[in-house]
């Protein structure tokens, strides 16, 4: 789906209604934005994404070790 919008002043962007909908974005969402290989991504808050920002391989991890991980996100998660 590729979706174009204009990058308004003050640098804000408008994400279209198609890409709302199917991303089930809402007004108030916390969204994480990174650039990688030349593109800009936009991404939801999600236990994968969060993860990703570690460089494990989660299948290495203990129980306990992925419980503590599984508490981290959904502090962070609920902090929205």
């Amino acid at each position: 789906m590729m979706e174009k919008s204009k990058i308004q002043r003050r640098f804000t962007l408008t994400i279209p209604k198609s890409i709302r909908k199917a991303a089930s974005l809402k007004e108030g969402d916390v969204v994480y934005w990174s650039f990688v290989n030349g593109k800009i991504i936009l991404t939801k808050p999600s236990f994968k994404a969060f993860r990703s920002r570690f460089k494990v391989s989660f299948k290495t991890l203990s129980d306990a070790e992925k419980e503590i991980l599984d508490k981290a996100f959904l502090e962070e998660a609920s902090r929205k």
